[in-house]
Order: C-alpha cells, then sequence, then structure tokens
C-alpha cells in the first residue's frame, strides 16, 4: 500500500483535550513511520487470517470507560469486511455490556471475556489492543491520574510477543506505549513520577509492532475503519455514543455515564468526524489509478 505524501494531519494534529496525543504521534512520525499509514498496512497484511481487538480500562470496580470499547465494535466490523476473522475481548464484568452496545447499533461482534485462556487461544495473525492499561517496568498499571489500578485489571503484556501487534491509546499509560517510553517519560503529566508506591511513572513498558495515538482511542479505530472502507458517519458515532450511555460506559474524566468522552463533548466529536469523512472521501480519490 502506497500512501506516501497522503496528508492525514488534519486528524492527528486534533487534539483538543490536549493530552499530548499530537506531540506521540509526531515523534513516532519523525522516529519510525507514519502511524495511521503503517497501522493500514498491517491490518492488509493479514487478511484471510485471524485478528484479536482486545479493549476495556476500568474506572472504578465493574465501571468501564466508553472510550475503546465504542470504536473497537466499529473497528471490528471494518476488519470482517476485509476478510479478517476478528473477535472482540474485554473483561468479564464488561462483557454483557460490549455486547449489547454492539447489538444495539446493529454491529453484532464476537465477544469473548479476557482470561487465562487467550495465552492458548490461537494462533492469531493479529492482536490489537485498544486503550487497554499496559505495565511499567516495574509491572505496575496506571490510570492518567498516576494512581495503581493493577488490581482492577488483567495483566496481558506478555500477549505482545504472540503475534503481529498494533496498539492503539491516547495517554502514554496503554499497552504498547513502551515503543515510545522515552518521550511519556519526559512529556505526558505522571510519566516518569506516578502518585502510588512504585513511584516509576504511568509509561507503559511493553512495545509493539505498530502504535497509534490519537485523540481518543475511539477516534483512531473511527479512523482505521473508515479507510478501510467502512461507511462511517455522524449517525453511527452518535448512535454508539448513546448505546454506551444507555449501558453503563462512563466518561473517563467524569467518571458517569455520558455522550462525552475523554471530556469532549459530542460537538467536539462531531468536529473530529466532520474531518474525517472528509478526508476519506480524499483518501478514495487517492487510491483510484489515474
Amino acid at each position: 500500500m502506497d500512501l506516501a505524501g497522503f496528508d492525514f494531519s488534519t486528524l492527528y494534529l486534533y487534539d483538543p483535550g490536549e493530552r499530548g496525543s499530537s506531540r506521540m504521534y509526531l515523534y513516532l512520525k519523525e522516529k519510525f513511520c507514519e502511524p495511521i499509514t503503517e497501522s493500514l498496512a498491517l491490518i492488509h497484511s493479514v487478511q484471510g487470517g485471524r485478528a484479536r481487538i482486545i479493549t476495556g480500562f476500568p474506572i472504578r470496580p465493574k465501571v468501564f470507560e466508553n472510550d475503546g470499547p465504542l470504536g473497537s465494535i466499529v473497528l471490528a466490523k471494518s476488519l470482517s469486511d476485509l476478510g479478517i476473522t476478528t473477535e472482540l475481548f474485554i473483561p468479564l464484568d464488561c462483557l454483557e455490556t460490549l455486547k449489547s452496545v454492539s447489538n444495539e447499533v446493529d454491529l453484532p461482534a464476537v465477544v469473548k471475556p479476557i482470561g487465562k485462556s487467550m495465552d492458548i487461544d490461537g494462533p492469531w495473525n493479529l492482536s490489537i489492543f485498544v486503550e487497554y492499561p499496559g505495565s511499567n517496568y516495574r509491572g505496575v498499571r496506571h490510570n492518567m491520574a498516576g494512581e495503581a489500578i493493577s488490581n482492577l485489571t488483567f495483566p496481558l503484556d506478555h500477549l505482545m510477543s504472540c503475534s503481529k501487534t498494533l496498539c492503539i491509546g491516547d495517554g502514554g499509560n496503554e499497552i504498547g506505549m513502551g515503543k515510545i517510553e522515552d518521550f511519556i517519560r519526559q512529556d505526558i503529566p505522571f510519566g516518569d513520577l506516578c502518585q502510588c508506591p512504585c513511584a516509576s511513572g504511568i509509561a507503559s513498558h511493553g512495545s509493539c509492532d505498530v502504535l497509534l495515538p490519537l485523540g481518543t482511542s475511539n477516534w483512531a479505530c473511527y479512523v482505521l475503519a473508515a479507510m478501510l472502507g467502512f461507511p462511517l458517519d455522524e449517525k453511527i458515532c452518535s448512535g454508539l455514543l448513546q448505546a454506551g450511555m444507555k449501558f453503563g460506559l462512563v466518561d473517563g474524566i467524569k467518571g458517569t455515564p455520558s455522550l462525552s468522552v475523554d471530556g469532549l463533548t459530542p460537538t467536539t466529536e462531531k468536529v473530529f468526524i466532520k474531518h474525517l469523512e472528509s478526508l476519506s472521501c480524499r483518501f478514495k480519490r487517492y487510491q483510484q489509478p489515474d
């Protein structure tokens, strides 16, 4: 896939939450590659194979944020449409919620619980982690406030070596962010020094094949889905937000069921989706032969 020269900047520079995703993206682009281009190439490389999407970030016991699961539903559908057998994995306490949301928006998915069986459930050609907590170099997982949440999460860092990996996040504490751990420790709040007894920062330690940071993890999924040909629009994204709120997914900043994501209002999301719709149209023309 030759996408050299295609400009994705209207998407990765849009960081209304000012959490540093645009700076992460630019750092990756300079040091490694163009993250969106590499993500799409990795997905296309496993056509006809098997992929698993792993998501679910806990806010407190049995309560999960809406960033990650909503985008994962759309991404799973786009991969399936591409001929990739795709399954979604999420913590058991959020399993029925994700099933309900996907059915509510008429994007049913194969959803399974995260657990020890994942070690032997394979082989997989691609593992995609979407907004899933990653361990720092001491094995502790944190939220963005620098607080330890290891007791709320199932450690999955060891799965990074089991297949090709694409990791999506927006804060530096997600699995796979170890690819730019040095940058996160220097640039992201609590990256190098957290607020829990480990005092070793929220920066995730494990690396990945391709890392994609954007303003929210849902947005990263939407970008990939749209570029893969999924007919994403404002109506679908709005429906996902409404279904997420209906079934108890919460805004990761507010901690309550909401139409906002990471404190960003639905209006802010609409702006991003408009950017994406416009860019995906140009992307389709760009791929057409002269």
